[in-house]
This record gives structure tokens, sequence and C-alpha cells, in this order.
């Protein structure tokens, strides 16, 4: 008869297979379950402040302090010199010490991460930029309210049924749009979950806006956009027309 050593030794190869046998079942369906909630969190502007805040500290930890495309910016916002700015999904604060190092005179950032927002209350407390926690389609400003709005990897997050109305909504209140988002030169079969692909010159071609200047990034491929039709009216001061979080 087997030894009691060898009876254990079998049941606990046994039990290894089984458990393997489970992991291989079950992942799938984890994985599955996974997507199924990021789907149903993607569905409401309510679901992705709750997806993003999540992961306020993973990104900032990753991308907080990247300076990479300092040069570029400066370069951009020199030439056109904006008095309004602004920072679409501004997470916490990367560009802002490059606003304030131009003296950008007004500044307002938007994220829908209100955890992002509190890191820059922390980081940034001396530079008196007005931060609005919301998604980009609850932004209340008049047309024409901004000289030029900024979004960096931040457009393709938006889903695809929502990107249209928020793009009508950005050259609405922007004058002109600087975007730096995931495009086939970059996307590497990333695509999916919470980021998506958009045709961009496409997109702002239909609200009146055309490409005046462009180029790549390392393997990013950025936009200026401006609008091709006169401007309208003179914007009226932001601290009349911003329902926002105070600093």
């Amino acid at each position: 008869m087997p030894s009691a050593q060898n009876r254990v030794s079998t049941v606990n190869r046994l039990l290894a297979l089984v458990v393997n046998v489970l992991r291989r079942v079950l992942r799938p369906l984890v994985a599955c379950g996974n997507s199924w909630r990021l789907h149903h969190l993607y569905r409401t502007p309510h679901g992705r402040a709750v997806y993003w805040d999540r992961r306020v500290r993973e990104i900032d930890q990753a991308w907080g302090q990247m300076t990479g495309d300092y040069p570029l910016l400066t370069e951009i916002l020199t030439r056109l010199h904006p008095s309004r700015l602004l920072d679409i999904g501004c997470g916490s604060g990367r560009l802002f010490p490059l606003y304030h190092d131009l003296h950008i005179p007004e500044v307002v950032g938007q994220d829908i991460a209100e955890h992002a927002l509190a890191i820059i209350r922390t980081r940034y407390a001396h530079l008196p930029y007005r931060l609005l926690c919301c998604d980009i389609s609850a932004l209340d400003f008049p047309p024409d309210a901004f000289d030029l709005g900024i979004s960096n990897r931040v457009l393709m997050m938006v889903p695809p049924w929502e990107i249209d109305a928020t793009i009508a909504h950005l050259t609405n209140i922007c004058r002109a749009l600087y975007l730096n988002e995931l495009t086939s030169a970059d996307a590497s079969g990333s695509v999916g979950g919470y980021m998506f692909l958009h045709d961009y010159p496409d997109l702002f071609a239909r609200h009146g806006f055309e490409i005046t200047d462009e180029g790549d990034l390392e393997q990013q491929h950025w936009y200026l956009f401006t609008r091709t039709a006169p401007a309208g009216d003179e914007p009226t001061a932001l601290t009349n027309c911003a329902q926002g979080i105070p600093q």
C-alpha cells in the first residue's frame, strides 16, 4: 500500500491540477466581466468620472511630471499668444508650470476627476487658475470664450457616440484647438475599452475648423485647428461666465 506521504503528495498534485484548470477557465470570465463593467461605466459621464477618479494617482505617477512636449507647446503658445486658455482634461496640472512661465493671463483647467483637481490645489496652490470638475459637455461658456483649447490624450477617451457633440461644443467655445490624441500611428493595438480612434480632421471640418498646423511628436501626431469662418462678437470676461470650483 502507498505510504501516507505518497498519498499526501498525490492529493497535492491533484489539487494543483484543479487550481490550474480553474484559473484557465475563470480568467477569461473575469476579463469579460471587467470589460462589461468598463463598457457600462463608459455609457454615462458619471460612470466615466468614477472610473478616472480611481486612476488619478496611477496616472499622475506615470505622466504627471512629463515635459517632453513643452518645447512644441512653447512654440505654439508663443505664436498664438492666447489671453484665455482652456486646458481640456487637465489632470493633475502637468502643463500648468508652462502656462505660468509663459504668462498666460487666464487659464481654466477642466477635468472629470475631482481627485486630479485636488492634486492641483495642493501642488500649484500659488497659481490663480480656475478649476472646473465636470464633463466636457457641461462646460458653460459663451461662443469664443477661449482663444485656445488644449487637449492632450483626452478626446481619445470620449466614446464614439459622444465625440461629434463634444467637438461641436469645443469648437463653439474655442477659437482654436491644439490636439495630441491617439491616431493610427501610435495605436499599437491598444484601442478598445476606454481608448478610441477618431478621425479628427473630418470631425473638425464638420464644424467649420481646418488644420492650420500639424506634426509628429515622437510616435504621436498633433494638430492645430482654427475656425475657417470669421469670429463672432468678443466674449465676455471669464469671471462673469464660468460656474466652477473656486481656488
